[in-house]
Order: structure tokens, then C-alpha cells, then sequence
């Protein structure tokens, strides 16, 4: 995710290589590493640190920075899907990790419902999300 009118767009792929020359945005509030290192890489693949420029806690602050060019952020493609806006445009990484979801819940708030949830999205399967 970048401003619209960022050098980077138009170029195709990109790779997060040039994450460590603009740096990320960072949460606001302690998540495990391997949380933030899934969207957001702690380092290039070159092994090239990449800077945490600010911390935002919330979608809202993360599309406003870089909707006013202060920042530059990888996501989820389903952000492209959900979240089209005219200042920002979304660049496909070329040496991007697949990104796995799941679900989870808290064991003591496990209901008949929940579970039954979790049968279903098991008895679906794997289903790719999207992306390029």
C-alpha cells in the first residue's frame, strides 16, 4: 500500500527490498513477532533491517498515513478488494510469503455454535483467498 502518487507505482512487482529503504509502519500495542514479521518483515530477504517509522493503532490511522504520503505498508491483498480508495494504490510483491489463515477462539467461550463453525471451514478446506 502506497500513496497513489508514489515513485514505486507503475513499476510492477515490487520486491521488500524497498521496505528497508521507506520502512513500515508499526503497531501501537505489543503483538507476538511472528504476527507482525507475517505482514510486515523484520528484515529484507537480503537481510536488510526494516524500520518501524511510526506506530498506528488502528486500520483507519494506517490508510491516513499513507493516503498523505508519510508512509508506505505492505497487507493482505483482500485490503485491494475491501479497501479501494483514490489516494492509495496497491503494488504486488514479487518475493511476498503466502499468508495462512485460521481460526482460532478462546477455549472458555467455546460453544455448539463455534463449533459448528469450525466443521463447516474444515469440511471446506484449504480455499485461496486471492492475490496475484
Amino acid at each position: 500500500m502506497v500513496p497513489a502518487d508514489h515513485d514505486l507505482v507503475g513499476r510492477g512487482p515490487v520486491s521488500f527490498e524497498v521496505l528497508g529503504d521507506h520502512g513500515v509502519l508499526g503497531p501501537s500495542v505489543p503483538v507476538p513477532d511472528y504476527w507482525e514479521d507475517a505482514v510486515s518483515p523484520f528484515n529484507t530477504p537480503k537481510g536488510h533491517p526494516i524500520p518501524r517509522n511510526a506506530l498506528i493503532a488502528n486500520w483507519d490511522e494506517l490508510t491516513a498515513m499513507v493516503a498523505e504520503g508519510q508512509a508506505i505498508q505492505p497487507v493482505h491483498w483482500s485490503a485491494v478488494r475491501y479497501n479501494s480508495r483514490p489516494d492509495i494504490a496497491y503494488l504486488p510483491f514479487r518475493d511476498a510469503r503466502p499468508t495462512r489463515w485460521g481460526l482460532v477462539w478462546r477455549t472458555g467461550t467455546e460453544n455448539e455454535t463455534i463449533r459448528a463453525l469450525a466443521r463447516i471451514v474444515g469440511d471446506l478446506g484449504p480455499l485461496h483467498l486471492g492475490g496475484r
